[in-house]
């Protein structure tokens, strides 16, 4: 009998469904992976349901992070053996559908596994498979602060705290700058003081502004946009000190404008961080317990209850921060 996975799949803008696909068997220098967990990257994948993505095509497999146990190896695999539990970035697209930054939420993937291959990392027992579905965000994140070069003392000014933005601030905490976050959603303010930052604040950019000159007068040493929000980065220049660093961590539509001045003036270090950093740092953040992922996710739901999922996410429900799609138990 034909073997076949169950996939989260995009027909057209702001709707999600389930689709069966053939499964095939690994070749040389694959895997064959069940998946266990799958975590929704909220902020991108809104994008991609919205039709905003870049070049985004319908209809589309969608997700960039999960993790998985290793059932099959192909020829040439000796590094990975079956019940091995592997980080898992994006798998083979089936023939007539598309990309929707990666395809990544589905029941089985056959993967490129060859040694070096940094996406497929071997799991510490002790990191949740939550946390582990989440090791592409959390790479974003250490990228992002590799790059602005965030120094021990440093006031950091994080604006937004989606799980990016809280990612960002738990790490640059740990590394010993003082963290001051802000959003306009109180429950993630909530979860920001909590987890995340020395302070948290719901507060409109300006407003916070004020709240870090108290602190400082002459303002952030690295400020870290996560919000995506092109009328946000413009104000979130007003945040850093003269020579300061800015760094644009969100991912935005379209074209990114904002006052050239409100950078000019100041003589800021901008920097866009593009991409993902190595998946090993990333599995070593989480296994050192540098950054909390299991506090930053509100919903977990199995794969029939991903349309739902998605039917709020496609509604800009505030109630969600960070989510998972549980596949299968281990």
């Amino acid at each position: 009998m034909a073997r076949t996975f169950t996939a989260v799949v995009f027909p057209e803008a702001n709707r999600a469904e389930l689709r069966e696909f053939p499964l095939r068997a690994p070749r040389k220098g694959e895997v064959l992976a069940r998946i266990v967990v799958s975590g929704v990257s909220i902020g991108t994948e809104y994008l991609v349901l919205s039709g905003q993505f870049p070049n985004q095509k319908f209809p589309c497999l969608v997700g960039y992070q999960s993790v998985g146990m290793v059932e099959e190896v192909g020829e040439g695999i000796s590094h990975l053996r079956p019940g091995d539990r592997i980080t898992i970035g994006s798998a083979e697209i089936p023939e007539g559908y598309h990309e929707g930054a990666g395809a990544a939420h589905f029941s089985h993937a056959v993967i490129p596994a060859e040694p070096g291959n940094d996406r497929s990392i071997i799991v510490p027992s002790h990191v949740s498979d939550d946390a582990a579905s989440y090791f592409v965000l959390v790479s974003v994140a250490v990228e992002g602060i590799r790059l602005a070069n965030v120094q021990r003392n440093d006031l950091v000014a994080v604006v937004g705290q989606g799980v990016l933005g809280q990612l960002v601030a738990q790490i640059c905490r740990h590394n010993g700058a003082t963290v001051f976050t802000s959003d306009l959603d109180p429950a993630r303010v909530e979860i920001s003081a909590r987890y995340s930052a020395h302070r948290a604040f719901a507060l409109d950019v300006p407003a916070f502004d004020e709240e870090l000159r108290k602190v400082q007068k002459k303002g952030a040493d690295v400020v870290f946009e996560t919000t995506g929000n092109t009328k946000v980065f413009d104000q979130a220049l007003t945040l850093a000190r003269d020579y300061g660093t800015f760094v644009a961590q969100g991912h935005y539509p379209g074209n990114l404008t904002f006052r050239f001045v409100h950078a000019h003036w100041r003589h800021l270090r901008m920097m866009f961080p593009c991409g993902k950093g190595k998946t090993w740092e990333s599995v070593e953040t989480m296994a050192r317990g540098i950054v909390n992922v299991d506090s930053l996710i509100t919903h977990r739901v199995n794969p029939q209850g991903a349309p739902d999922l998605y039917a709020k996410i496609a509604a800009r429900s505030p109630e969600i921060l960070g989510a998972t799609i549980r596949w299968a138990e281990r």
